[in-house]
């Protein structure tokens, strides 16, 4: 009797201890929180403004994945970038990122928009066409390229509250989707907020 009990005591105290010093196996169970992400220029789910579209010009005037949907050539946008403002940084992240993609569209043409990494978490907005240097410590790891679909594409904003002050992309070149970063940076991810928009090329 008295052995058994030992042997319990022994195995609670085991579990007690790997429990305490994080052992076991365990994963990272840090919840993530909810940032809040607004933009001056739209609101969520809305039409991004002309302003923000892109410089390119497609090099004929109608293609088939247009369908049939004629452009401009002559055309030169102004690839502005938008003005954010983030609102709910967790207390315990340490730098921002933003990344911007296409939902609609195949990565091998030209999802990834804009990546920029390092922001300190100070920061609580940005201006429109933001010159990031003017923003100590953030560093551009893909400048802003706005939309130029053939037709109406969703867009995703996500920006990112890490627990490092600073990241080093393993990526080549540093251009992300947003499922590329949570894959590469998911152990640093302390909050995360979301703004949507749609671009028709076929609406004035």
């Amino acid at each position: 009797m008295i052995y058994k009990t030992l042997r319990y005591l022994m195995s609670v105290t085991s579990v007690a201890t790997l429990v305490a010093c994080g052992g076991g196996g365990g994963s990272d169970t840090t919840s993530v929180a909810t940032m809040g992400v607004t933009s001056s220029s739209f609101i969520e789910g809305a039409p991004i403004p002309s302003k923000h579209r892109s410089t390119y010009s497609y090099l004929t005037a109608r293609t088939p994945e247009s369908g049939g949907i004629e452009y401009n050539v002559g055309t030169v946008f102004m690839n502005l970038s938008i003005p954010l403002a983030f609102s709910a940084i967790p207390s315990n992240a340490q730098s921002l990122a933003i990344v911007m993609d296409d939902l609609d569209s195949p990565c091998t043409t030209g999802c990834r928009h804009w990546f920029i990494y390092n922001i300190p978490v100070t920061t609580t907005a940005i201006v429109q066409n933001q010159d990031f240097s003017l923003i100590t410590g953030s560093t551009v790891g893909l400048a802003y390229s706005g939309p130029q679909p053939p037709n109406k594409h969703t867009y995703n904003i996500s920006v990112y509250a890490l627990k490092n002050s600073t990241i080093t992309p393993v990526k080549v070149p540093k251009e992300y989707t947003r499922s590329e970063f949570e894959a590469e940076f998911s152990a640093l991810i302390v909050g995360k907020g979301l703004l949507k928009g749609t671009f028709d090329p076929a609406v004035p």
